[in-house]
């Protein structure tokens, strides 16, 4: 706004004054829309970086191609970590997946993960745990949003994983990171990327995979209610349902193994939901359609 009501100025001084003097104004004026245009290359994305950002080789751009431009791309190992044992991942279990970037004298900072394979298919299903991150692109990704960008020297977030089905094998997340110094400009952006590859548990034996697949949740699609079997009786379980989108998680019933009714909440609308059941220190998710 200050730049577009300094150059209005120097329009009228240019119209009323002699040849060469408009003609100094006018290289004075066309340095300063170059040097805005110099200082200001930058688009901010603070409620949310595009779909597609990852630096995936599927999606082969980050915020350094777009939103950020001349900054250079530097790889960088070890900002995502897990509580996923070193023995990999079992099929329908749940963790959490920590995003950490370290970056002394910044104090805006934006992110975007995916996991995925080298043909850009989504692996397991990310789920939102905070309001500092957001699930966009249909699942396929997971960024910052408002309140998740501020921060002094370092940013973390965090976000729950449910792991894929058996017999997947590896899945690499990949992720961009934006470390800045909030000076409405590119001056001092720093871009960085990496990949975190977690293995599947291959020790888990059939019966175990049966056992997870034996959890059975009906009626699907369901709309007022939902019942959950478990193949075997249990002191303690607790149901919870995510919004696909991401979200808060609710939790529907806590308690022991029961086939009962248990009712959805009242705010839950028509759609796509994952129901996690807990049991001892494993959790299984399956999907189900409310209408």
């Amino acid at each position: 706004m200050t730049e577009i009501i300094v150059i209005g100025l120097i329009i009228q001084l240019i119209c009323s004054q002699n040849n060469m003097l408009r003609k100094k104004i006018i290289l004075l004026l066309l340095a300063i829309i170059v040097g805005a245009l110099v200082v200001t290359d930058v688009t901010s994305y603070t409620s949310g970086a595009p779909d597609g950002f990852t630096g995936s080789p599927f999606d082969d751009q980050t915020c350094a191609t777009y939103c950020h431009h001349g900054n250079a791309e530097t790889p960088l190992d070890g900002i995502l970590s897990s509580d996923i044992p070193l023995t990999g991942y079992v099929p329908g279990n749940t963790y959490i997946i920590l995003a950490n970037i370290v970056r002394p004298g910044h104090s805006k900072f934006g992110f975007q993960v995916s996991p995925m394979n080298d043909h850009g298919n989504v692996l397991g299903n990310m789920v939102q745990i905070t309001n500092e991150t957001q699930i966009t692109g249909m699942g396929t990704y997971i960024t910052h949003s408002v309140s998740g960008t501020t921060g002094i020297d370092s940013k973390s977030w965090n976000f729950e994983w449910i792991a894929p089905e058996a017999g997947t094998g590896p899945v690499t997340f990949y992720g961009a990171f934006n470390a800045t110094n909030n000076n409405s400009s590119n001056n001092g952006d720093s871009i960085f990327t990496t990949t975190y590859t977690v293995q599947e548990d291959i020790t888990v034996g059939v019966a175990s995979i049966q056992s997870v697949n034996d959890i059975v949740v009906y009626p699907n699609p369901a709309k007022d209610f939902i019942t959950i079997n478990t193949p075997a009786l249990a002191k303690q379980i607790t149901v919870r349902m995510y919004n696909i989108e991401g979200g808060e998680a609710d939790i529907i019933y806590s308690g022991g193994s029961s086939s009962g009714l248990i009712p959805l909440p009242e705010h839950i609308t028509p759609g796509i939901y994952f129901v996690s059941v807990t049991i001892a220190d494993k959790t299984f998710a399956k999907k189900i359609i409310v209408l």
